[in-house]
């Protein structure tokens, strides 16, 4: 029998996919789904990509405590956007273990200007990759997700999900309507196994994040974070590990705001 919090948070035999996985928060909620005890899928869009994040992954961790010896981190490639793409991943884990238990719909893109002014391909880029890359891979996934103990869908949205942003009107747009489109399906499946909940993170120190190590662009930001800092990737990681596990089973429909107080 395992203690108290390994039961209430341990994830020992699950199956969980984290898109978007090779870098930034996907790569911190893998590790943290891998510690907990889970088999995680790293994704990114490219193979080699792929292959090298999870066994840097794997260097890292390693020395760490982690919960059961059946834990794996193991890489498939599949961009999202396109969904034969994203069925064949689904697939593939489905070969490999028998089961999803866990989709985290992290995989997102930005823009470095994002304003009314960008063009209709760039808004395609964004709502294909945020929003329709989404639907993909969840679609394929809710059979294997229906017949687990305790399926899980925990999308990533954004702290401007709830706060407009002149320079992000085109993610802002795809961000808000994955949450609502999370609350929607919450309902949709209430009377199942699934949990669908998300997390929104305001500003990380994360590659998509960059422009922020500008000094202008910095002092900008912390005028409107009252923490005064950029979060840490590892300070998503609670939240990911309580959605995912026993702890958050009566949660659903429901959005975790990690924002340094900048939508309150």
């Amino acid at each position: 029998m395992g203690s108290y919090l390994d039961e209430l948070f341990g994830l020992r035999g699950r199956v969980a996919i984290v898109t978007g996985s090779t870098g930034g928060l996907g790569e911190a909620m893998a590790e943290a789904l891998y510690c907990a005890g889970a088999k995680v899928i790293i994704n990114g869009r490219y193979q080699e990509r792929t292959e090298k994040a999870a066994a840097a992954a794997l260097e890292r961790l390693q020395g760490k405590a982690v919960l059961g010896a059946d834990a794996e981190l193991f890489p498939i490639a599949g961009d999202m956007k396109d969904m034969a793409q994203a069925a064949a991943l689904v697939e593939k884990v489905e070969q490999k273990y028998g089961r999803i238990d866990i989709l985290v719909n992290n995989a997102g893109v930005n823009l470095d200007e994002d304003s009314f002014e960008n063009q209709l391909d760039q808004w395609d880029l964004l709502m294909s990759t945020n929003l329709t890359g989404v639907f993909n891979v969840t679609k394929a996934a809710l059979p294997l997700l229906k017949q687990a103990p305790s399926g899980r869908i925990i999308n990533m949205t954004s702290v401007l999900s709830h706060i407009g942003s002149a320079k992000n009107v085109l993610y802002s747009a795809t961000k808000g309507g994955l949450l609502m489109w999370t609350k929607s399906l919450a309902l949709d499946l209430a009377q199942t196994n699934v949990r669908v909940n998300c997390i929104s993170p305001g500003p990380f120190q994360t590659a998509m994040n960059a422009k922020f190590e500008d000094e202008k662009a910095h002092t900008a930001l912390m005028a409107v974070v009252p923490q005064q800092r950029m979060g840490v990737p590892s300070e998503l990681c609670g939240a990911v590990i309580f959605l995912a596990s026993e702890a958050g089973g009566y949660m659903t429909g429901s959005d975790i705001r990690i924002d340094g107080g900048m939508a309150t």
